[in-house]
């Protein structure tokens, strides 16, 4: 394994997020881009006396807007070394309405165009209220850019009550928006009493809110908006994008009821509406959404007793299947035996065309990755895949807090945070591998990026990625 470092500040810690109770209102935006550069220049400037007050100087001798272009024409591969040459530079290059004036200056080539991770963290209450860790009670945004191997805080998810996170969403991107679908909004109190397996009493079973409202990021403004709402309300569901929609099918509609759901929709942008698919043949929740070759596959997932008899069981034979939806007639097939588990798959991601798993509901790494064989209708160990990605060097006898898996190009990145042992503060190390699908030479498969320290937090939904 190759370790990659990057000249990182490892000890200064990230700037606390706003409790949600003090956040922003919810900001709908509408409208277009500038139409052309020198507007999209002069929006992606700061204000002469905001540059004044901070001293922030670009480039000297050159306006602003001027020196914006400057820096917007400058390859991507060459920002890692230029965000350390002064304060000014670093917060224009890691802005987003940088992004914009590249794509109206032309300068954003495919080639060109920089792969960010997103994810969505909520504090562990667990280990909150163990420590003198301190925390926003909310759920927040992040994201992570390979390319300088660096985190950015995103800030708090809009319009979630003070003391509430939002779990179990489907989190998905479209061009340059990340799209928030659906969750339980549930209080912190009732998923700390989760987490340590209580009670749930009914009073606090209402307090867990199953959403069908859909949330927009825009990564570029970096705004968030609305968009229309699911017809359903639903948790624990698949997702997936295909020709440019979004596809949900299954999970759950009741808080408190282990029951899946065979209803399926699906989300036009254009016109902002969702349509109406015919059902699966199974119910199904936990289950999870992939597409290949142009078909949406619903994979695995719980369906709950028999509506006829509770105390029966749908088969191993029913949780191991796929229900496979073909958009050019709209009709679902069953594909028997595809997951081979009656454990539904944690996160299964489309590299190429090719499926890759790496673990399931109970284990978020089996110690290796698995490719989808569609000639034998099965899962076959990636040869050169295993790794005790478990257990860290820095971090011996660790908690893993989170895993989640990435594709971008050719490779799989595996984000995964792990608490230190003995540590009061509850931090954590958060790591970040690299798995070459294309290598041949075992010792060129995995790359492990310098891993960095921070509060613990556990994550809400899978990742997903943006090219800007």
């Amino acid at each position: 394994m190759v370790a990659i470092k990057a000249k990182l500040d490892l000890n200064t810690d990230p700037p606390d997020l706003q409790d949600a109770s003090n956040s922003k209102p919810l900001r709908l935006r509408a409208g277009a881009a500038p139409a052309d550069a020198d507007a999209c220049a002069a929006a992606a400037t700061p204000t002469s006396t905001a540059l004044q007050r901070t001293e922030m100087v670009l480039i000297p001798g050159l306006p602003p807007s001027l020196a914006y272009k400057c820096l917007a024409r400058v390859p991507k591969e060459s920002h890692s070394s230029m965000i350390q040459v002064c304060r000014a530079w670093r917060s224009a290059l890691l802005s987003g309405p940088l992004f914009t004036l590249r794509k109206h200056l032309g300068a954003s080539s495919c080639m060109d165009q920089v792969p960010w991770i997103y994810l969505a963290f909520c504090p562990n209450v667990k280990l909150l209220r163990k420590s003198k860790c301190k925390l926003p009670y909310t759920t927040w945004l992040e994201a992570y850019d390979p390319s300088l191997n660096l985190w950015h805080n995103l800030g708090p998810f809009p319009g979630l009550l003070p003391h509430h996170t939002l779990k179990d969403f489907a989190f998905v991107s479209l061009g340059d928006k990340l799209y928030v679908i659906g969750g339980m909004h549930i209080p912190n109190h009732v998923a700390y009493d989760n987490d340590n397996n209580a009670t749930t009493n009914g009073m606090a079973t209402s307090l867990q809110v199953i959403r069908k409202e859909v949330l927009v990021y825009n990564c570029t403004t970096r705004e968030w908006s609305t968009c229309a709402s699911m017809s359903t309300p639903r948790v624990d569901f698949a997702c997936t994008i295909c020709k440019g929609c979004i596809y949900v099918a299954g999970g759950r509609t009741h808080s408190g009821q282990e029951k899946g759901v065979s209803s399926a929709e699906f989300y036009m942008p254009e016109a902002d509406c969702w349509v109406a698919l015919p059902g699966m043949s199974t119910k199904r929740y936990k289950c999870v959404g992939v597409t290949s070759d142009d078909r949406i596959h619903i994979i695995g997932g719980f369906a709950g007793p028999e509506e006829s008899d509770p105390m029966i069981q749908p088969s191993t034979i029913k949780r191991s299947s796929v229900d496979v939806f073909h958009p050019h007639n709209g009709q679902w097939t069953l594909l028997m035996g595809m997951w081979q588990l009656d454990i539904p798959p944690k996160q299964i991601v489309s590299v190429e065309d090719r499926l890759y798993s790496s673990g399931d509901a109970l284990n978020e790494w089996k110690g290796r990755i698995e490719e989808y064989d569609k000639e034998l209708n099965m899962w076959k160990v990636v040869e050169g895949s295993w790794l005790p990605m478990s257990h860290p060097e820095e971090c011996h006898k660790s908690e893993r807090c989170y895993l989640t898996m990435a594709p971008i190009g050719h490779y799989l990145f595996f984000l995964g945070g792990y608490r230190l042992p003995s540590d009061l503060k509850s931090t954590s190390l958060h790591t970040v591998y690299i798995f070459d699908t294309t290598a041949r030479d075992a010792a060129s498969q995995w790359k492990l990026l310098e891993p960095m320290q921070d509060r613990c937090k556990e994550l809400c939904s899978n990742c997903c990625v943006v090219y800007l």
